[in-house]
């Protein structure tokens, strides 16, 4: 009989295996390797583009920063002028009503009659004077009560005597109360 050695085809097909199992494991650490690689790259790029975005972002915030504070200044301001307008508007309407006071009393004055000092004090107007005759100073008070926009209301009264003893003058002090406004009703 004939024997047949076997071994080494085994051995070959062993050898064959094992050169095909080495070369399968560096191919798939080759594309291991590649696929590492690819995924790097990848992680790269998205991190330059969200570094970019981020960049970006940073800009527009501090340009909105920067738009945030003008506007907060320009709404400073507006409001400073603002305060000054009423200021302005307090000031005209204070002399407006100067105006008209000075106005009521110059016309409301007889000749006979000598101002001597208009002062404000509480919302009321303290007048004093001098008047030459007895009917002078009643007069005044009929005249600045006609005006509708003041009650003269008397607080003193005094005779002042010349040398030879004579009393032609009477020092006043008169107080003016402002008359509100009365509705019209229709």
């Amino acid at each position: 009989m004939m024997t047949i050695n076997l071994l080494p085809w085994r051995e070959q097909l062993r050898s064959r295996r094992k050169r095909e199992f080495f070369s399968a494991l560096l191919v798939m650490t080759i594309i291991g390797f590649g696929i590492l690689l690819l995924a790097g790259r990848y992680h790269n790029v998205s991190m330059r583009a969200q570094q970019r975005v981020n960049e970006q972002l940073r800009r527009e915030l501090l340009a909105a920063d920067a738009s945030m504070a003008e506007l907060s200044r320009l709404q400073q301001r507006q409001q400073d002028i603002q305060e000054r307008l009423s200021v302005l508007d307090q000031l005209q309407l204070t002399q407006s009503e100067q105006l008209a006071l000075l106005e009521v009393v110059a016309s409301a004055v007889p000749a006979e009659v000598q101002l001597t000092r208009l002062r404000r004090q509480d919302g009321y107007i303290q007048v004093e004077g001098v008047a030459g005759f007895s009917t002078a100073l009643p007069e005044l008070m009929r005249r600045i009560d006609a005006t509708g926009k003041f009650h003269a209301s008397l607080q003193e009264i005094s005779s002042i005597h010349t040398a030879d003893g004579a009393s032609p003058y009477s020092a006043f002090s008169l107080t003016l109360d402002p008359v509100s406004p009365e509705p019209h009703m229709e």
